[in-house]
């Protein structure tokens, strides 16, 4: 009996996101927010890029990675894929309970079940 309703009647018995929904709710968010520095990226911002990065990163980091620049930029590539990386994840973290994530995969189940009518 530990199957959710969504789960126990097929897509026809949607009522709330499945898991995947708010995986993909996730991955979408943390994108658009790596891609285009918040998130939604018109209107007002629920999640802002720079804000999250000074509140949770070692600006030291970043200091390193502006000297490096300054020095020689291929240098440093390897360092801002890493640190890219490093941020994606805080962010999937921080973000996986977030409102915003919630309200996307809620959207998604509206979409599927349009598309069963």
């Amino acid at each position: 009996m530990g199957e959710s309703m969504s789960e126990a009647h097929g897509d026809e018995g949607l009522v709330e996101p499945t898991e995947r929904d708010f995986e993909l709710a996730l991955d979408e968010v943390v994108d658009e927010v790596m891609s285009f520095g918040r998130y939604p990226r018109k209107g007002r911002a629920e999640v802002d890029l720079f804000e999250f990065v000074s509140e949770n990163c070692d600006p030291s980091t970043f200091i390193e990675i502006f000297v490096g620049a300054l020095i020689d930029d291929r240098a440093i590539r390897s360092s801002v894929e890493r640190e890219r990386e490093n941020v994606r994840k805080m962010l999937a973290e921080h973000l996986k309970e977030s409102d915003a994530v919630g309200e996307l995969a809620v959207e998604f189940l509206q979409e599927r079940r349009c598309e069963l009518s």
